[in-house]
């Protein structure tokens, strides 16, 4: 974290790929923030946890898949919900089958009833559909609820959340910072 005195680098700099060479041997994944982190967010200091974790998950290819909301830590490290989305979760191979259920959109012939537990909470269970609609598409819905991990989410902004995955425009931003 850089120092308040430091006002012109907002909100931070950064290089997950970079070496910096200094008296005390290289410094590789250089991050840093500036002035932004310094400024309240909802009346209250920021959470600086959160933009390390953000800023992390890109070099490991996680681009932010869902749609841009404040409702999961790869799309808005600020937001009012700091999980991972259940898609960035597979794909980072952090989900396991029975978080999951995947379904194809052909078998969808009769009602299907599934309760899911939202990703806000510690406790494991089925927390994401997945429908597989093409060889590039698929939706994925999840459960947001305002407790543990989304309990800035406000009223009218949880529920079930449904969002259209399209790989071909798949952000990996794993070597954004490569030089």
């Amino acid at each position: 974290l850089l120092p308040r005195s430091i006002v012109h680098i907002n909100p931070d700099l950064g290089d997950a790929n970079v070496v910096l060479r200094t008296a005390d041997g290289p410094v590789r994944h250089l991050w840093a923030g500036g002035r932004f982190f310094y400024q309240l967010e909802r009346n209250a200091p920021r959470e600086l946890w959160s933009f390390w974790v953000h800023e992390y998950l890109h070099p490991m290819g996680i681009g932010g898949h869902g749609l841009r909301t404040n409702t999961d830590v790869a799309n808005n490290q600020n937001g009012r919900s700091v999980v991972l989305n259940a898609w960035d979760r597979f794909l980072a191979g952090w989900s396991t089958a029975t978080d999951a259920y995947c379904i194809p959109s052909s078998r969808l012939d009769s009602p299907l009833r599934i309760q899911l537990s939202p990703l806000e909470r510690t406790a494991r269970g089925l927390n994401s559909v997945m429908v597989p609609v093409s060889d590039t598409q698929v939706i994925v819905v999840e459960s947001k609820r305002a407790e543990g991990w989304g309990s800035r989410l406000g009223r009218g902004t949880y529920g079930v959340l449904a969002t259209v995955i399209d790989v071909t425009r798949d952000v990996d931003r794993s070597t954004e910072s490569f030089l």
